[in-house]
């Protein structure tokens, strides 16, 4: 009698503190999904490694469960072995990359995405905890919109206290950096708020709140004015309605909400004359086409010449300089087409992954489908917030889909997890059609997920605190007195924290050539200071132009010219194409009173992109070549 007490005990506690996990699992990812887009799309150091540790604090829960849970099934369909590969990929591929710490920084955001899509599937299944993600989505989209909106009457020259990116002074943003960004992440969920208001069973109050919330992100999608965003929404939304108008039960509200939805973008794109303009643009000028087109271009260069595992994790924009065109002269950061960007990335092998993961998605939404409502297809049928999900998350997936063909939505931390809750979301809704996917990993199985588990939590603890610490640094830095002995310091700090990072030696090293350059006192210490940080990040990085012209000017600067020739040519090399580069090429040959080679350089830079101040060096080089010539 006292070993069944015992035993029932037993199995109450293990229920409830398995129970437990799962409630702090749904609340720890609704946290994620809210604090991503809050926080400039989890873009910055401190948003990211925010999520960073909510990812832990998930995974140890999970780990608690999984020893906890009487029954310790998992849901195991086959796109969640995809997605271990892909990780897998990533962290191999990371091995072998040039760029250490920029491939780190990118298997980071992977690790983090593949923990939070395996915890979604595994621990959130219940429909109830389902739904509330979902809510929560819809509840970050009304918030983040509204804030746009907000930002549109009063003309908010800041996010949350920060200045906004300069050339986005007339669209807005909310809480991202980037106005495309946010249409992104606004298009996948307001499928989200209009299924559950048509087929859902959520109640009245709910679905009157689900009706503000989807007309507030309509409007933050028209304000964004981001013609990809908008043209992604209006091709899912036609899907979505497409797929309501079969069936006779939705036809009428469908209808009259198309009504409604058709004339308000009307309405809207009639009164503000700036959606005109971008509708012009795009017509008849295609300046967004172009410019995508520029960088598409090198982009499959590079994937051309590393096929099969790409140029590396996260190298994109480091290995853009070699093949950049003359009408691209600023650092693309991306290819503004995620596809294209992660073949250039990952090369096939890692493509194949991503798109067999979203392949075996939508065969799961397909294959599902008819278990998603009473018995019927998920094409039609009886009101079912399961019917619902299938609807709303399809179509919102399709639109993140469509408008990464010409961004880099999946490049954004806070968007990326907001698509793989979708994902994730979907891959629930197999536990409906079938039984096979569930899978008994028994102790063994246990034990190993245990170790994968703890390995995470380790790893990215450790990288967690060393990011944070570099961050923190850096940010001192950024708010010292520009060139200053403080300034050096923070950074000094910094490059402590994180040997790794090129850039920060290459700061100090710019710090220091500048004010060698003021040619004061003690100048040339300075500049052989200069010589050594620049050459640190010249071994971390060997492929930034910029740290070789760097390193020329300190060697001219000290009447090394013969030396720093050769630091010149291989910039040229790196960047041939380049206005910068041509430019400091030119300020050699100046320092070095070959007048004729200078201004040909400065004339070259001038050809590829004309600035005042080049062309200030050119009419100076070209002065002094008259009066060496008059001399004569």
């Amino acid at each position: 009698m006292s070993g069944s007490i015992i035993d029932w005990f037993k199995s109450a506690f293990s229920s409830g503190l398995a129970d437990g996990c799962e409630r702090g699992i749904l609340v720890l990812v609704s946290v994620i999904l809210v604090a991503g887009p809050l926080m400039f799309g989890a873009t910055g150091n401190w948003g990211f490694l925010t999520l960073l540790g909510l990812t832990l604090a998930v995974i140890v829960l999970w780990l608690i469960r999984l020893w906890a849970d009487v029954s310790g099934r998992l849901l195991w369909p086959p796109v969640c072995t995809v997605a271990v590969l892909f990780v897998s990929y990533v962290i191999a591929r990371y091995q072998t990359s040039d760029l250490e710490y920029v491939a780190r920084g990118e298997l980071l955001r992977v690790l983090v995405y593949g923990f939070v899509f395996l915890a979604i599937v595994n621990n959130l299944n219940r429909q109830e905890s389902v739904t509330t993600v979902c809510l929560v989505m819809v509840f970050v989209g009304m918030v983040a919109a509204l804030y746009a909106v907000f930002q549109g009457l009063t003309h908010a020259p800041h996010i949350w206290n920060v200045p906004r990116f300069p050339g986005y002074e007339h669209r807005e943003s909310g809480p991202y950096m980037n106005p495309n960004h946010l249409a992104g992440y606004l298009e996948m969920v307001l499928p989200l708020g209009l299924a559950y208001i048509l087929v859902g069973r959520l109640g009245h109050t709910v679905n009157v709140f689900l009706g503000y919330a989807c007309l507030a992100m309509l409007a933050g999608i028209g304000v964004t004015f981001s013609r990809g965003g908008w043209i992604a929404c209006g091709m899912s939304l036609l899907l979505f309605f497409a797929l309501l108008l079969r069936k006779r039960q939705f036809r009428i509200p469908a209808l009259i909400l198309l009504a409604l939805v058709a004339f308000g973008t009307y309405e809207f794109t009639q009164r503000t004359t700036r959606s005109q303009e971008r509708f012009n643009e795009m017509v008849a000028q295609g300046k967004l086409a172009n410019i995508r087109f520029d960088l598409w271009r090198p982009a499959f260069e590079m994937w051309k010449d590393h096929p099969w595992w790409g140029v590396g994790p996260g190298h994109f924009d480091y290995a853009f300089p070699p093949y950049r065109p003359t009408s691209v002269q600023t650092r693309p950061l991306r290819a503004h087409n995620d596809y294209v960007n992660t073949l250039a990335d990952l090369g096939l092998a890692g493509f194949s992954l991503v798109m067999l993961a979203v392949v075996l998605v939508f065969a799961g939404v397909w294959r599902g489908g008819k278990f998603t409502q009473r018995g019927e297809s998920v094409l039609g049928g009886q009101k079912s917030n399961r019917f619902a999900l299938s609807l709303g998350a399809m179509t919102g997936l399709v639109a993140i889909l469509l408008h990464s063909a010409v961004e880099f939505n999946m490049h954004v931390p806070a968007n990326a997890l907001a698509a793989l809750t979708l994902m994730a979301l979907l891959t629930i809704n197999l536990r409906f059609a079938t039984e096979r996917y569930w899978v008994n990993p028994r102790w063994f199985g246990r034990v190993v997920a245990t170790v994968i588990g703890l390995a995470g939590v380790i790893y990215l603890g450790q990288e967690g605190i060393r990011r944070a610490r570099e961050s923190y640094w850096l940010d001192k830095a950024a708010h010292a007195s520009e060139f200053s002995e403080e300034q050096l310091g923070f950074l000094k700090r910094a490059a402590e924290a994180e040997p790794a990072n090129a850039d920060t030696p290459y700061q100090i090293g710019e710090i220091l050539r500048a004010r060698s350059f003021r040619a004061e006192p003690g100048y040339r210490a300075e500049a052989r200071a200069a010589l050594a940080w620049l050459r640190r990040a010249r071994d971390i990085n060997p492929t930034d132009a910029y740290i070789y012209l760097r390193i020329g000017m300190c060697l001219d600067w000290l009447n090394r010219s013969p030396e720093a020739a050769a630091y010149f040519q291989r910039a040229l090399s790196l960047d041939p194409n380049s206005y910068y580069t041509d430019y400091f090429v030119g300020w050699h040959y100046l320092e070095t009173r070959d007048y004729a080679a200078a201004r040909d350089w400065f004339d070259r830079s001038l050809r590829i992109l004309w600035t005042r101040w080049v062309a200030d060096y050119y009419d100076l080089a070209t002065r002094r070549l008259n009066e060496q010539s008059l001399k004569r």
